[in-house]
């Protein structure tokens, strides 16, 4: 899908590929210290590049995609398969019953010049129409979101998303909100 930017740049958004790994390398490197200590599923280094973009791709029950042009990565989304005791744990005191299957979780990362110009809702929303054909029930917001972001909060919420309840990590000194969208 296409992506326009308010300053008339070009994007796609799209599944990632291993010819993308140099370019993701990249992005993750441009990110600041504030947009990395909002992205918690896997450290955004240039070793975990090249680790997850190796020949098991596709393999490890991860769909990754990118807004991307032909010169640069803007943006990185993750929908995780996997079983997470501890995201399942939190989901059943709010008495919902996940299966990863069907209620993957959901993590997205936009570059720090790219973010308020509404390129990640254009992408999320190419996302959510590829996910509603796949017969998922829900997307959960991996690990939540903290408390203080309210700019993600926001966003999410304007995308659907619920806000569940919160709880306390130690790796962040934070309260994180869990966030859930019915499909």
């Amino acid at each position: 899908m296409k992506i326009n930017t308010k300053h008339n740049e070009v994007f796609e958004f799209r599944p990632i590929t291993t010819s993308d790994q140099a370019m993701l390398v990249d992005f993750f490197e441009g990110l600041s210290p504030e947009t990395l200590s909002k992205f918690g599923p896997h450290p955004l280094t240039s070793k975990y590049c090249n680790e997850a973009l190796n020949p098991n791709l596709g393999k490890d029950g991860v769909s990754r995609y990118i807004i991307a042009s032909k010169e640069k990565v803007v943006g990185y989304f993750i929908v995780d398969f996997n079983e997470y005791p501890h995201e399942r744990a939190r989901y059943n005191a709010y008495q919902i019953d996940l299966d990863f299957r069907v209620d993957p979780v959901f993590a997205p990362c936009i570059a720090d010049t790219y973010q308020n110009q509404g390129i990640a809702g254009k992408a999320f929303k190419a996302l959510i129409s590829t996910l509603q054909d796949s017969k998922l029930r829900s997307l959960v917001l991996m690990g939540g979101t903290q408390e203080p972001n309210t700019l993600a909060r926001n966003f999410y919420k304007r995308h659907g998303f619920q806000e569940l309840g919160e709880f306390y990590t130690d790796y962040n000194g934070l309260n994180n909100i869990d966030m859930r969208l019915m499909l």
